[in-house]
């Protein structure tokens, strides 16, 4: 019965009041893009209630000013809803460990959970980088079952790197890793046989899944620093990076 009175007041109302050029965001009640009979059977359903999702003037119940809303919405599209806002942030990873025994074990790095990843696992899509002593594997290639990659950039500004490449990602093959060794570090030799960061390189790497992430090394030591002291223990990858979420090239 409450449907039938709402058909009546629909065609006096709708024949009094000029259509909208754009509907209210809040009528599409389905989610199909268009305000229409579907959505007017919804509408009907909960007319009376106090069902928030249709409560158009939120006056607390959904009522006769919400019809002459929905009325004048009839017909037409709705408005499209608001690209979802993505914050990158920068992950600053401490003290990953890379055979601290040098035992030739990798440590599995996930940079899409900010989380080193089980050993069990390393056959897996799960990591995108593995550390072992001053190598630095990406998960495809030869490393494993991904869709990783990576760029070495030379004189190049961690902050300001706006856009990932579209192309020149290298593979790991069979003892030449993508990511070379010395690309990103300086070995000293004797006699304090430091492992000193390059300035100005920066990594681009391509995740398992196929996302991107730039990546800054700051340190070999264990905890951070940059220039080790004489009693500072080597094989602690210590980096900065931002991973994009949306699957984008953008860094913004």
């Amino acid at each position: 019965m409450r449907i039938l009175h709402l058909f009546f007041f629909w065609f006096v109302v709708f024949a009094t009041v000029p259509l909208a050029a754009q509907a209210s965001p809040n009528a599409d009640f389905d989610g199909n893009g268009k305000v229409d009979f579907q959505d007017f059977v919804l509408f009907a359903q909960v007319f009376g209630t106090t069902e928030a999702r249709y409560d158009l003037d939120n006056n607390g119940t959904v009522d006769f000013p919400d019809f002459v809303i929905f009325a004048r919405a009839f017909g037409s599209e709705a408005a499209p809803a608001p690209a979802p806002i993505t914050t990158l942030t920068e992950v600053v990873v401490r003290d990953v460990p890379a055979d601290t025994g040098n035992v030739g074990a990798f440590t599995f790095y996930s940079l899409r959970d900010s989380s080193i990843v089980s050993q069990a696992d390393s056959n897996s899509t799960k990591w995108d980088l593995a550390f072992k002593s001053t190598t630095v594997l990406i998960n495809n290639g030869s490393s494993g079952p991904g869709e990783g990659g990576a760029i070495v950039l030379t004189a190049t500004d961690y902050d300001t790197l706006s856009m990932a490449p579209d192309s020149e990602y290298m593979v790991d093959q069979e003892g030449i890793p993508a990511i070379a060794p010395r690309s990103w570090y300086t070995y000293t030799g004797p006699p304090s046989h430091q492992i000193l960061m390059n300035p100005g390189v920066v990594l681009v790497v391509r995740t398992a899944d196929g996302r991107y992430a730039k990546l800054k090394f700051t340190s070999y030591y264990r905890g951070g620093e940059a220039v080790p002291s004489a009693d500072a223990q080597s094989r602690f990858y210590n980096f900065v990076y931002t991973f994009q979420p949306d699957g984008s090239r953008s860094f913004r």
